[in-house]
């Protein structure tokens, strides 16, 4: 039997989890007897805790660790997949948020996928209402030095970042691929990575609170010679960004710069 893993991260979303876990748990009815389906959440949230009352039929384990801190996105993933053995007896790890839902063919359509022994992270289609587009492939090929820079900049002076989601980043085109293909990086809120990965980088070891996982996930592929595939065949839909849209301005801001600043001082 096939194994699948999930750690999804909450902050404050008990009705965006209960409807990503029902989704889950619709889609591995489909499979049952075929995948294995595990989900640990990781709940950052520090007041009004509420332990969700979920009771699942098909996914075969479910656990909930509440932190009672906020310990940022890839801070609680990395905790709750270190108390979880021996990862590589999962075919899948997935971490992800949970203002997403599952499609019910999601693992029928994953039972189905070829990829290659080098693969280290499938990049699936992440659909966006919102922007009514696939939010991956979301890096389809290395930044440069100079150009994480400059995203640097922009984040170290906010109005620079404001006069360019208002001018140059709207006027940018969107290139929506439809074929499977190798790319650098996915989308960082559902991120699917291969047994292969885990063989290679058995802990994660991200520092930072939030933002540029997918890069630093990116550059492990690249010193462990795995690839990224982006498979548009398989896919989950994006509900919108409930924990981030409600950052302050002057966080988002501070975690960015600090996290490009991490990724250019570790890998460039």
């Amino acid at each position: 039997m096939k194994r699948f893993l999930i750690a999804c991260v909450t902050y404050n979303s008990y009705t965006e989890l209960e409807r990503y876990i029902k989704s889950i748990d619709l889609a591995a009815a489909e499979v049952k007897g075929i995948w294995s389906v595990d989900v640990c959440i990781a709940d950052n949230t520090t007041e009004n805790i509420q332990e969700p009352m979920l009771k699942p039929d098909s996914i075969d384990s479910l656990r909930y660790f509440s932190f009672k801190e906020n310990l940022g996105y890839f801070g609680a993933a990395q905790k709750v997949l270190d108390q979880t053995d021996d990862l590589q007896q999962y075919d899948i790890v997935t971490i992800s948020n949970v203002d997403l839902e599952m499609p019910r063919d999601f693992f029928l359509r994953l039972d189905n996928l070829q990829f290659e022994s080098t693969t280290g992270w499938i990049a699936n289609s992440i659909l966006s209402g919102y922007e009514n587009r696939d939010r991956n492939p979301k890096i389809v090929a290395r930044y440069t030095e100079k150009r994480l820079k400059q995203l640097r900049l922009l984040f170290r002076f906010p109005i620079l970042h404001q006069l360019y989601t208002k001018t140059l980043y709207r006027r940018k085109k969107i290139n929506q691929k439809k074929q499977s293909m190798p790319i650098y990086a996915g989308h960082g809120s559902f991120i699917m990575l291969t047994k292969a990965f885990f063989k290679n980088n058995p802990h994660l070891d991200y520092p930072m609170f939030l933002f540029c996982e997918e890069i630093y996930l990116a550059e492990l592929c690249r010193k462990s010679n795995l690839e990224v595939i982006y498979k548009p065949e398989i896919c989950v839909r994006d509900t919108e960004h409930c924990s981030t849209g409600k950052m302050r301005k002057s966080s988002y801001y501070r975690y960015n710069y600090d996290s490009i600043n991490y990724i250019l001082k570790t890998f460039y």
